[in-house]
């Protein structure tokens, strides 16, 4: 719950004024933590 809570935190409007290169940095990251979510969601169900 903490990474998410930690990926919520970056705002959309700043992520539209630092440009496309953070922007991309930001949807990885976001990506990248969704994925473990849903592993340890997976993990925990099995």
């Amino acid at each position: 719950m903490a990474l998410f809570g930690l990926g919520s935190a970056v705002r959309v409007g700043q992520l539209i004024h630092t440009g496309a290169r953070a922007l991309l940095a930001a949807l990885a990251s976001w990506l990248l933590i969704a994925a473990l979510g849903l592993g340890a969601a997976f993990l925990m169900i099995r």
